[in-house]
């Protein structure tokens, strides 16, 4: 029965951790205005000198759209960030490191940084962790069940008394 009950704890814990990586909101306004949520550890390419996000839906110039590319660069003849195939047009800046670790699997800091270039002017690019997702029901439920089977299987286990 013992075996029983650490199988169905295995199976559960198994069943609903998924691993995530971490994600973050993006907020450009000024010159150009953009809203998106990439997660970290998904860009499409990376080399030694960036990381390129594709297809990634947002908000650009006002309107719900794709963009075709959000790139991100770590040395001064790569932009700091490039953001291609929507209706802002020639979207590149050039500022400080926005990313650091691993191209293939950046890490973002948090905070607000001010970005220029030449045909985009000047905007204030915002990063934000993207706020944990609430559970769903279905893991509310699965877990709720778990604690139910795990109380009946332990109530039907013989007690034992200990003479004093």
């Amino acid at each position: 029965m013992r075996s029983f009950i650490a199988i169905v704890v295995a199976a559960a814990a198994l069943s609903t951790t998924t691993a995530r990586a971490a994600r973050y909101t993006f907020d450009l306004t000024g010159s150009r205005s953009a809203t998106f949520t990439l997660d970290s550890s998904a860009p499409s390419f990376s080399s030694v000198y960036q990381s390129i996000f594709d297809n990634v839906s947002g908000t650009f110039g006002g309107a719900p759209g794709i963009a075709t590319s959000i790139g991100f660069g770590d040395v001064s003849f790569i932009n700091s960030l490039d953001i291609s195939g929507t209706s802002l047009g020639f979207t590149q800046f050039g500022g400080p490191l926005l990313i650091s670790g691993p191209t293939s699997n950046p890490v973002f800091t948090p905070g607000s940084y001010t970005l220029s270039g030449i045909v985009s002017g000047t905007s204030t690019l915002t990063i934000a962790a993207a706020t944990a997702a609430v559970p769903e029901p279905s893991a509310w439920a699965l877990m709720i069940g778990g604690f139910g089977l795990i109380g009946t299987v332990r109530r039907r286990l013989p007690r034992t008394v200990v003479a004093a």
